[in-house]
């Protein structure tokens, strides 16, 4: 009986898992599938890149889920877009796996768009800058000070050895 019970409980939560994956997809929600139990959203904002057809949340730094594994990580040393004067700062995987994010990201140019909705608020940012780096773990960011925006990064396409950096200012928020 215990055997059986434990199965039953398995199958409802799979069945809740599947009803909750389908309704996000019919509604077209970005909730995270992570956080069934209490059915709330992990993301505190979303990266908006219509080019790419791209619309992926982020959550806080201090989650679990805040990890390219997962997500479009916020660095540690990143601002939240609400912040005068600060750098966003998203990493994200390329490549061909379901967390490959960034993998299109390559095809931005200068002058492209990139969106962030986050308290209620949609920031605007330019593409102004795009350079590789070698891939040691760092990166260093080259932006202008004194301006809000935003940093992407990610693997450089067919190129294992860098990493590919998008700067982009902040041009409206409404």
């Amino acid at each position: 009986i215990l055997c059986y019970l434990h199965m039953e409980i398995i199958c409802v939560n799979i069945f809740s898992f599947i009803f909750i994956i389908y309704s996000n997809i019919k509604h077209n929600s970005y909730s995270s599938i992570y956080n069934i139990n209490d059915n709330k959203s992990i993301y505190i904002g979303y990266l908006d890149i219509p080019k790419i057809n791209l619309r992926k949340g982020f959550t806080e730094k201090s989650s679990k889920y805040n990890t390219v594994n997962r997500n479009v990580e916020i660095l540690d040393s990143s601002s939240y877009p609400d912040e005068e004067n600060g750098n966003v700062i998203l990493a994200a995987h390329s490549g061909n796996s379901s967390v490959s994010f960034f993998k299109n990201l390559y095809k931005l140019n200068i002058g492209d768009l990139v969106y962030i909705d986050y308290k209620n608020t949609e920031y605007t940012y330019k593409i102004t800058n795009i350079y590789e780096v070698a891939k040691t773990g760092k990166a260093e960011i080259k932006r202008k000070k004194g301006i809000s925006s935003i940093t992407l990064i990610t693997c450089t396409k067919d190129n294992k050895k860098t990493q590919t950096i998008y700067i982009g200012e902040l041009i409206n928020k409404k």
